[in-house]
């Protein structure tokens, strides 16, 4: 991406902006899950269907009226107190001080929300030589045991053996269809 000449234009992706830029959205989503490794489950179309189903927002980053990078965040409420305390930054995709004015953006948008601060986790411990000269640092680790593949009794036979209906997608993500061509230029 080319470095940053003027303040950057950050737009809340809107299903139009999400069209229109999604091939380079897309290889940029494949990037980020590339350098995370592999325990990075998502795909690039999970993360588009949970920004269309409001279940995520995606942050473009214009240069010059280019896109130049993004920031994808949620919000989960704290499991003690149901509430939102945190903006959650899921993907980060911006180099050089592109990566510096998209942090400055989330942390202005998280406390006009009244939002304590903002969370991420990474596979790589590496990342926190990156976040730390934003004042970020690591508020906790995260162990994982995984399990044999072979061993996990197989979803259909567990939901058959509890009598849990199929799963069904969601009626509101069913219902998300491409937007009609704008006639707007970005």
């Amino acid at each position: 991406m080319d470095e940053v000449r003027a303040p950057l234009d950050i737009q809340k992706a809107t299903p139009e902006l999400l069209y229109q830029y999604w091939p380079t959205i897309r290889d940029g989503l494949l990037e980020v899950k590339a350098f995370q490794g592999p325990h990075c489950h998502w795909e690039p179309e999970h993360v588009r269907a949970y920004v269309l189903s409001n279940n995520a927002e995606m942050w473009l980053c214009f240069n010059a009226g280019k896109l130049d990078g993004f920031f994808v965040t949620t919000q989960f409420p704290d499991p003690y107190l149901n509430v939102n305390l945190f903006m959650f930054v899921w993907i980060a995709f911006a180099k050089g001080p592109g990566f510096a004015e998209g942090m400055a953006f989330l942390e202005k948008l998280a406390r006009t929300r009244g939002l304590r601060g903002l969370e991420t986790i990474s596979p790589r411990a590496g990342e926190s030589r990156l976040l730390a000269p934003f004042g970020w640092y690591p508020a906790q680790v995260v162990y994982r045991k995984d399990f044999d593949p072979q061993e996990a009794v197989p979803l259909r036979r567990l939901q058959a053996r509890l009598k849990l209906p199929a799963y069904q997608r969601p009626k509101r993500v069913q219902q998300i269809q491409k937007p009609e061509e704008s006639k707007s230029v970005h």
